[in-house]
């Protein structure tokens, strides 16, 4: 792990660090003999430290409660968060859900209940009763997933209404808090594919948000085998569910199946995620958000212009109060990207409604 010396200087810093070494055995930290490890390790920090500031756009000191299964993805957003302490301070606490649905869930509820333990993080853990599954009400991902939600944001507001200072040497000065799923690249382009096959509007189809409500996904930028790399270098052990590699489910098929073509017809697994970041919208409520964002060059302009009525010379439109651009030097710009993509959605909404009841039918 690289420790920034202002970091370091401080004292909670150094007994997290000391603790830590302590602790974990394996000596998960890079340095100079650990080549490999630094290699695959700072990309990542970097890669999950912009997605905190400009996507998720998260306090310092934030309470954050994470979802760990278990397997690799969460693992390594745990560890990732982890290591992201000396910048962030964030009170970290950790989730897991125990569906009973497979023998190894006891082994995989220890092994989480032992990684919270190691590394000092208060631990949470949420139980489904034997034979739940047979009951009816949808399918049974449909069900865990609602329960999941459930229990998550129950869990969420109890920490802020204690407003508990989480383990990890975070500070004790918790924001609204958010809980951090392990959702990364590979499942965002799963979830895209799988709306296209559902027959989803071409306007519906997008990809998983980076925040929604409470619930964000740091490692929506990262793919799955630099997030394997990054635990195999850094001796870190998981936990594999072995009904993730059989072809029962529709997304397991996707996965397994429809994925390796696509890739191979697309030259390649990469050339196909470069594709979907690049033509894949944000996602949004409502259709015409992808009409009002920065790069839909002659809308903003007619928003942000002064030279508005040039580009479309409508009355009706521009009847309405155009709304002004937010500074450059704002101090949180996704904050203020968010809060401008609204008051560009509410003007365009509001003048395509006059627009079309003025007009002759």
């Amino acid at each position: 792990m690289l420790w920034p010396v202002r970091a370091l200087r401080s004292s909670s810093a150094l007994l997290y660090h000391r603790r830590l070494c302590a602790c974990i055995p394996q000596q998960p930290f890079a340095s100079a003999a650990q080549p490999e490890l630094l290699a695959v390790q700072q990309p990542l920090l970097d890669t999950v430290h912009l997605a905190l500031e400009r996507h998720i756009d998260l306090e310092v000191g934030e309470l954050m409660v994470v979802s760990v299964s278990g397997g690799a993805d969460s693992v390594a957003l745990l560890r990732l968060l982890l290591d992201l302490q000396p910048r962030w301070r964030l009170c970290l606490h950790v989730l897991h859900f125990n569906h009973a649905l497979r023998p190894e869930a006891v082994a995989e509820e220890s092994f989480v209940r032992c990684l919270a333990e190691r590394h000092g993080l208060p631990f949470h853990v949420r139980r489904l009763s034997a034979g739940w599954a047979d009951g009816g009400g949808g399918s049974i991902q449909t069900r865990s997933r609602k329960w999941r939600q459930a229990e998550s944001a129950a869990l969420l507001s109890r920490l802020r209404g204690v407003g508990s200072g989480g383990g990890g040497g975070g500070g004790g000065e918790a924001g609204g808090g958010a809980l951090a799923l392990a959702h990364h690249a590979d499942d965002q382009l799963e979830t895209v594919l799988m709306k296209a096959l559902r027959g989803v509007h071409l306007s519906r189809i997008h990809g998983m948000r980076w925040r929604h409500d409470c619930f964000v996904r740091p490692l929506l930028g990262v793919r799955k085998a630099e997030l394997t790399s990054y635990l195999r270098a850094a001796g870190q052990e998981w936990m594999e569910d072995a009904s993730n590699k059989e072809a029962k489910y529709q997304r397991n098929r996707v996965r397994l199946q429809l994925l390796p073509l696509l890739g191979e017809l697309a030259g390649g697994e990469a050339s196909l995620h470069a594709r979907l970041q690049a033509r894949t919208p944000e996602p949004s409520t409502r259709p015409l958000h992808a009409l009002c964002m920065p790069s839909a060059c002659p809308l903003h302009a007619l928003c942000t212009s002064p030279y508005a009525h040039l580009l479309y010379p409508h009355p009706h439109l521009h009847s309405h109060p155009r709304p002004r651009p937010h500074p450059r030097t704002h101090p949180r710009p996704a904050q203020a990207a968010q809060q401008q993509s609204a008051e560009l959605r509410a003007w365009l909404e509001s003048a395509a409604a006059a627009h079309l009841a003025l007009e002759p039918r």
